[in-house]
């Protein structure tokens, strides 16, 4: 997440201006990725110095050269912290208080079994400033520059109150997504034209708890909007203590995402296995049909089958969420005419102090969802009897 110092914005007449990068910052972007490549392997306090030469070379705006510089540097590969060094340090500072200087080296390099040039490399080389720089993945300045971009737009949903989200081509897959994140939205449309979809996301500051988690989570939506055929974005935000809008759609330049493709959460994933290992009676079906209710939709996550009976329950995992969001949900399971949906809740993931509303059939866990849980409410709800 972007430090508040960081963010490069605009505020007029209510509306969020973000200062995207383009072409113009391609030459000094450029220089700054060659420093940081020929910076590999050294310590990380002499990059500083590396760059402070470039910059009076390409003159920039401080706040803008420091945002570049930031994406830039949270692309380089990270180096663990050297083992050795502490244990050349514990060996050596006794042998120093005793031994002259080339004497407590050569007793540390007969100690531990190195070189002596190693000694004094390694010394503080597990430090900050001093750990080595990893090496840059291949990147060139149009890409650092979409990149920083996403940052930026990341930065300032991440101060959003609300959003509202139109989407065309693909939505299916963002829904999914979303639901996978845990961000709490809704979703209207119509249930014969899936891919065409609006979301309706609470924004982080509309929340009491998991404010800096949650923005992080509805971060990473963003990139997979550029795989829709069309989208525009409206989030209601606070910059500098006023508010403002900030308005997205495709033409803007961010950085997308990897191809979307249809995939589990880890939490699914374990379950589907677990599932299979202790009741073969039962099957997991992914991405049920889309339940309608009126102008909103609900995307369960899967449909759990019995397979002597074919009565089906759908199961829908719920991560963030408050006393609010279960109510709107109820609203929406009785104006569909459902009661066959099962709530799975994240109790820790809780954003308010308020209890669950009545009339939703909600199974609480706690990271791991238990399939003999999952499986003991659905036979009783279905009348099947369990062995």
């Amino acid at each position: 997440m972007l430090p508040a110092r960081l963010i490069q914005c605009s505020v007029r007449e209510g509306r969020v201006w973000p200062r995207w990068f383009g072409e113009p910052d391609y030459p000094w972007l450029g220089a700054l990725l060659d420093e940081l490549v020929a910076a590999a392997g050294q310590p990380e306090r002499l990059l500083d110095e590396r760059i402070q030469g470039a910059a009076a070379l390409t003159p920039v705006p401080a706040p803008r050269r420091a945002l570049g510089l930031h994406v830039a540097r949270s692309l380089v590969g990270r180096t663990r912290g050297d083992r050795i060094s502490r244990r050349i340090r514990d060996t050596l500072f006794p042998l120093a208080t005793c031994l002259p200087r080339d004497g407590a080296i050569a007793a540390t390099v007969s100690a531990l079994g190195i070189a002596a040039e190693a000694v004094e490399a390694r010394l503080f080389s597990d430090l900050p400033g001093e750990r080595p720089l990893g090496e840059l993945p291949e990147i060139n300045p149009a890409e650092l520059s979409r990149r920083v971009n996403l940052r930026l737009a990341q930065a300032l949903v991440a101060r959003s109150m609300t959003l509202r989200i139109r989407l065309a081509g693909r939505a299916r897959a963002v829904v999914r997504h979303a639901k996978l994140r845990g961000l709490l939205c809704a979703v209207t449309g119509r249930a014969d034209r899936v891919e065409e979809a609006e979301l309706h996301v609470s924004g982080p500051l509309s929340l009491f708890h998991h404010t800096l988690v949650y923005g992080r989570a509805l971060g990473e939506l963003l990139p997979d909007l550029a795989w829709c055929e069309r989208f525009s974005l409206e989030a209601r935000c606070v910059i500098r203590d006023e508010p403002a809008t900030l308005v997205l759609c495709e033409r803007d330049p961010l950085f997308p995402a990897a191809e979307p493709r249809r995939f589990d959460s880890k939490l699914e994933t374990r379950f589907a296995r677990a599932l299979a290992r202790c009741a073969p009676d039962w099957e997991l079906v992914r991405e049920p049909t889309a339940i309608p209710a009126g102008d909103t939709l609900c995307f369960p996550d899967f449909a759990l089958r019995h397979r002597p009976s074919r009565r089906a329950i759908l199961v829908e995992v719920v991560g963030f969420w408050t006393a609010g969001y279960l109510a709107r949900k109820r609203a929406q399971l009785v104006a569909a005419g459902r009661d066959d949906l099962l709530i799975c809740l994240d109790e820790s993931l809780g954003c308010d102090e308020a209890t669950w509303p009545p009339g939703l059939w909600i199974l609480p866990f706690r990271k791991r969802l238990d399939p003999e849980a999952v499986l003991a409410v659905a036979s009783e709800r279905l009348g099947i009897g369990r062995p």
